[in-house]
């Protein structure tokens, strides 16, 4: 009886895992490629001009509506808390895809108006 048990158990515990590691695998975004690039690139300039040229080749231009359109936002912002741009090329960066995003104009000025203040208040600790 005790066999019994122990191979239902083993058999069910087998499905649990199998489950939940389909349920870990969830495939990531190029989106997602892109922010992981830009967290751990240490503000190296190759990384971030690979990253750029990805950006405004596959994803200049989005859709509120699309899947991808939160971790598009979030890639602006990753962006743009570098210092790897200045403030005014960040304005320029700004003025350029809304302009190209019209619909989505707010949106895009509050995630990188957010990510300047967190990059001037992460500034104004270094000092």
């Amino acid at each position: 009886m005790f066999f019994i048990i122990l191979i239902i158990f083993l058999f069910f515990s087998g499905f649990f895992r199998i489950y939940k590691d389909k349920e870990k695998a969830i495939p990531k975004t190029t989106l997602d490629l892109l922010i992981e690039q830009v967290k751990k690139s240490n503000e190296d300039k190759n990384v971030l001009d690979s990253v750029m040229h990805e950006f405004y080749t596959h994803f200049y231009n989005i859709s509120s509506q699309s899947s991808d359109f939160n971790n598009w936002l979030k890639l602006i912002q990753e962006i743009t808390m570098l210092d790897y741009m200045s403030v005014e090329q960040v304005a320029a960066f700004r003025d350029d895809l809304s302009s190209k995003n019209g619909s989505i104009k707010k949106e895009i000025e509050q995630a990188i108006g957010i990510s300047l203040k967190h990059r001037e208040d992460g500034k104004n600790k270094r000092k």
